[in-house]
């Protein structure tokens, strides 16, 4: 499971990350330090979307919502705020 977290920044898309991207929520939450939801599922890529925060990917990774549901993940990014804490983002068919 650890090779996961080395492997899981991408964008779903496969194009340039934007707004829609599970790695900007990330990037976006790690700069200002806030744990929030910046975008609406479209029903298409992801229904749902999950964030959460930690002192290692794999904790922020676990604290996501719905991290113990069986959803399907079909993106995640991870970012380090400056202070070295973790913000992921999973989004979910």
């Amino acid at each position: 499971m650890k090779n996961l977290f080395l492997v899981c920044v991408f964008c779903f898309t496969g194009l340039v990350c934007n707004a829609d991207c599970a790695q900007d929520v990330a990037n976006r939450m790690a700069t200002t330090r806030t744990l929030r939801h910046y975008s609406k599922p479209d029903g298409r890529t992801y229904r749902y979307e999950g964030v959460g925060y930690g002192s290692t990917q794999e904790i922020a990774y676990d604290k996501c919502c719905y991290s113990n549901s069986r959803l399907e993940v079909v993106d995640v990014g991870f970012a380090r705020d400056y202070r070295g804490n973790w913000y992921c983002c999973k989004r979910y068919k």
